[in-house]
């Protein structure tokens, strides 16, 4: 059986590789991100909406790149627990480093804009304009951001609760 009903908390917990992406709280960061990211940021800029990013980023991004280790390699789901701790302390010395060193912002940068890349050209395509290269994303450092790293704690708790 693939999905299994935790009694004792009432979630419902995925055997699956990539499960953790469908806990209650990982999918509110994803949709929380997505809203704030494309709506909420225009209509409302300033310092609540990009803490806002922050904190939901740092809940979901960990758990992704568990979810995307744990497809990959099928002995990383035997091991999920420790790859999603492992996920969460990659993730915190990313962002530490993204916003303290200036390498670590264009990587940043570059990184996402890679990631948008193939959205851009399928864009591009659909518009009949030239396909687009790989172009960084605009990205300012701001150290104060350094106050949403206890969101990390969140996918913490998932991995110890899960497992």
């Amino acid at each position: 059986m693939s999905i299994q009903a935790r009694q004792a908390t009432g979630l419902i917990v995925t055997d699956v590789p990539g499960g953790s992406l469908l806990h209650p709280i990982v999918l509110a960061a994803i949709a929380s991100f997505v809203v704030n990211d494309h709506v909420l940021k225009a209509a409302y800029p300033g310092l609540l909406t990009g803490k806002l990013s922050d904190v939901t980023g740092l809940i979901f991004f960990p758990v992704l790149i568990a979810a995307v280790a744990e497809l990959i390699t099928p002995a990383a789901h035997r091991h999920a627990a420790a790859i999603l701790i492992l996920a969460v302390v990659v993730t915190g010395l990313t962002y530490v480093a993204m916003l303290l060193v200036p390498v670590g912002g264009d990587g940043y940068r570059w990184f996402i804009g890679l990631v948008q890349w193939p959205f851009r050209i399928v864009a591009a395509t659909a518009a009949g304009a030239p396909l687009p290269g790989v172009a960084p994303v605009r990205f300012a450092a701001d150290p104060t951001d350094l106050i949403t790293l206890p969101a990390l704690l969140v996918p913490l708790w998932i991995a110890m609760r899960g497992r």
